[in-house]
This record gives structure tokens, C-alpha cells and sequence, in this order.
């Protein structure tokens, strides 16, 4: 989060998780295995006064997050697979800041594990 403070608004990051690549001529090679996954957002900095939400952007709907997890979700092999995220970051007027605090980073981390079922 650059350029971020308690008298900026909220930012938004978007991002896609999918389980193809487009090859040659256009086509999609399409997972032919399936996957869960988990969404992660880490501030590495947790003196930074930051909260975020986190929503399916298709529909709008906030994704609760557990600490910073999403639950697992679940990607079904060889079925073409596409979702858009939206990351909210805003002020969290709750947490005090530290005056040694001027700035962190906020990771989105998508972790996949192959499903065996």
C-alpha cells in the first residue's frame, strides 16, 4: 500500500484466480487436476493501522475472513475456472500508530493444494 494514510480514502486492488493458460491459437489448457485453495492477506507490518475486506467481485459478496484467511475453495478439474477478487484497505481508526510506523506492505496470497477426491 503506497501513499496511504487516515486521510485517504479506501483503495481497492482487484485480482484473478484461474485454473488455465491460454496456449497457442487461443485455446485454454484447462487444469486436469482439481485444486483447493485458500485466499491470505498479510500486513507485514502489524503496527500499521490498516483493515481490510475482501469481496467476490461477479457478485459483490464480502468473503469473511478468518484472522487473514478465506476458507478453502474448491477449483473442480478439467471445468474452466475464473474469479475476480476485490481487496478494500482502509484506515483502521481503532489501532494506534506508532510514530516509528511510516509504511507496510500488504501481500495477497493465494495458496493451492491438490484435492484428492
Amino acid at each position: 500500500v503506497n501513499n496511504f494514510n487516515k486521510n485517504v480514502d479506501e483503495k481497492e486492488y482487484t485480482f484473478k484466480i484461474k485454473n488455465y493458460e491460454i496456449i497457442e491459437d487461443g485455446k485454454k489448457k484447462i487444469s486436469e487436476v482439481s485444486f483447493d485453495y485458500v485466499i491470505e492477506i498479510n500486513n507485514k507490518n502489524n503496527n500499521f493501522p490498516v483493515k481490510y475486506k475482501l469481496y467476490d467481485k461477479q457478485n459483490g459478496e464480502e468473503i469473511i475472513l478468518n484472522g487473514n484467511k478465506s476458507n478453502k475453495i474448491n477449483i473442480k478439474k478439467e471445468k474452466e475456472f475464473e474469479k475476480t477478487y476485490k481487496l478494500v484497505v482502509m484506515w483502521d481508526e481503532t489501532k494506534k500508530m506508532d510514530a516509528s510506523e511510516k509504511s507496510t506492505d500488504i501481500e495477497i496470497l493465494v495458496r493451492a493444494s491438490q484435492n484428492q477426491s
